[in-house]
């Protein structure tokens, strides 16, 4: 019985745990993972710096740049064509999920904490990138990525249906 306990729970633990974690550099090098088929989240957080100059202002993230003024924006806000310091996946831009002080990942939202998120289906050779074509050559620092799968409600159904089945069982002997 105890083992059957043990099993369930170290599924149940693989089900939940990161299938990778790794850096995405801001110099323009790209990061390329094989994945298998299915639904992910991705997880990205931290800040680089991206101007030649060194100035304090030149922060950003996943998808936000802090500018002259010191605000942080979605730059160039809505037009994918001209898109700079944002983290694209196979080369592709996204709205990432920002985390937000109370827990919630919302869209279209700057993150204090700088912690974004996405769900997406990958297949295969799958590649990360800062995309800023105008700095690479000066920019430095990294974001911070892990990949998740997302589990399938069936196999969340097997396992809770599992679950429930070796406690049944385990009360049925007692009395």
């Amino acid at each position: 019985m105890k083992n059957v306990v043990l099993l369930v729970l170290l599924v149940t633990l693989l089900a939940v745990a990161p299938a990778f974690a790794f850096n995405v550099f801001a110099d323009g090098s790209v990061v390329s993972i094989q994945m298998d088929p299915g639904l992910y989240r991705v997880y990205a957080s931290g800040t680089y710096r991206y101007d030649h100059d060194d100035q304090t202002y030149a922060i950003a993230d996943a998808e936000w740049m802090r500018s002259t003024d010191f605000l942080w924006y979605e730059y160039p806000p809505l037009d994918p064509s001209q898109k700079i310091c944002d983290l694209t996946i196979n080369n592709s831009f996204f709205d990432w999920l920002s985390l937000q002080p109370d827990g919630q990942f919302i869209a279209h939202a700057f993150s204090p904490s700088h912690d974004y998120m996405l769900e997406l289906y990958l297949n295969g050779n799958t590649t990360f990138q800062i995309y800023d074509p105008w700095y690479y050559y000066d920019n430095s620092g990294l974001l911070e990525v892990s990949i998740v799968p997302v589990p399938e409600p069936s196999s969340l159904l097997a396992i809770g249906g599992g679950l429930v089945g070796v406690i049944v069982s385990k009360r049925r002997r007692r009395t």
